[in-house]
């Protein structure tokens, strides 16, 4: 099964966008009403849901038809997955951060969507909370319950990523830059690399770190993401069978995509001074930046212009040792597993509160 993720494929997939969320995108366009997009948008941006009241018809209707989960979803699975992350949430965020992100920003053309939008380079922080309070609802123990978060706030980045999408493929300069080697913006193969710069980049990450996990465990969070793939509006044929599949179409995204490019070193160097701002003084910063070196390796760290490893490898090193230790006894001591799990969500829940401000 990992042989079939093929070029010709993933060549048809570059093309493909999302016709069901593209279609609203549309209709509202199609409306000449400039006020109803304005206020669409600004709902989306500033509000965690999406007050019916205030939305269009068609947003409504697209809302109801979405909002299922798909016909195989493994709710043992499902919950497994938010746990793992209860669980693991502090190294899970550092990895989201200095892993995740940075795979991405690797990836040449989808890259330059970020680069256009301005939002990760100009308005980073508030990109990177978005981003984490999104990691937050999807993960949480009653995410895809009726009045969870986690189907309605994925609905809501879908929305914007059609809205993206239609921007960009009607500005005239995005079309002349693209002319001769044109491909859909958030494409099918982009959207299935996210999920994978999600799911497995993360698990990886982990292991890297000398935390153990089993294969229930790297498979239960991996069907999670599956399932947020699924309403973000990935294709069935894009969906991995298991861990080891997903691996494959991970590799040969990155194979096909990763390029030294002027567009990643700029999404990383914004994510680099976010990271550096955040560190008190400037001897203790090549701590953040060192953690993005191990875990994505040293030649796509070369490739994104991060930072070379200095002194605070060492403190690294130590820190993964804990972390082994500290996995261990959980396994051992069932009681202080279920204590992290609660301390790591207050922990995460407070600190995005910090970070927002209230907002």
């Amino acid at each position: 099964m990992t042989n079939r993720w093929t070029d010709d494929f993933l060549d048809q997939m570059r093309h493909e966008g999302d016709p069901p969320a593209d279609a609203v995108i549309d209709a509202l366009f199609e409306q000449d009403n400039l006020d109803v997009i304005n206020n669409l948008m600004r709902t989306l941006v500033e509000n965690d849901d999406m007050p019916a009241k205030e939305l269009p018809e068609v947003v409504r209707d697209y809302l109801e038809s979405t909002k299922h989960l798909p016909d195989w979803v493994d709710p043992v699975l499902l919950k497994k997955g938010g746990q793992l992350f209860n669980r693991y949430g502090p190294e899970m965020i550092l990895l989201l951060f200095g892993a995740s992100l940075p795979v991405l920003y690797a990836a040449h053309p989808g890259n330059q969507v970020l680069v256009a939008t301005t939002r990760m380079t100009n308005n980073i922080h508030r990109r990177i909370i978005e981003t984490g309070q999104f990691v937050f609802d999807v993960t949480a123990d009653n995410a895809w319950e009726a009045h969870g978060r986690g189907i309605r706030t994925t609905q809501k980045i879908r929305l914007m990523h059609a809205a993206v999408r239609h921007f960009l493929c009607h500005d005239p300069k995005w079309k002349e830059q693209w002319q001769d080697d044109w491909f859909v913006p958030i494409c099918q193969e982009d959207l299935a690399g996210t999920m994978l710069s999600f799911s497995v980049t993360t698990i990886q990450g982990l292991i890297i770190s000398n935390i153990t996990l089993n294969d229930e465990e790297k498979e239960s969070y991996l069907h999670l993401w599956k399932v947020i793939g699924h309403l973000l509006g990935i294709k069935a044929e894009l969906m991995p069978t298991d861990y080891d599949d997903a691996e494959a179409l991970l590799n040969k995204w990155i194979a096909r995509n990763h390029k030294d490019t002027k567009a990643g070193r700029e999404l990383m160097g914004a994510m680099v001074t976010f990271w550096y701002d955040r560190v008190p003084g400037r001897m203790f910063d090549g701590i953040t930046s060192g953690w993005a070196r191990l875990w994505i390796g040293n030649d796509m760290a070369d490739m994104l212009g991060i930072p070379p490893f200095d002194w605070t490898l060492n403190l690294l090193k130590l820190q993964t040792y804990i972390w082994k230790y500290e996995d261990k006894f959980e396994d051992w001591f069932i009681p202080y597993q279920l204590y992290t799990r609660f301390r790591t969500r207050k922990l995460m829940k407070a600190m995005l509160a910090i970070e927002r401000k209230g907002k």
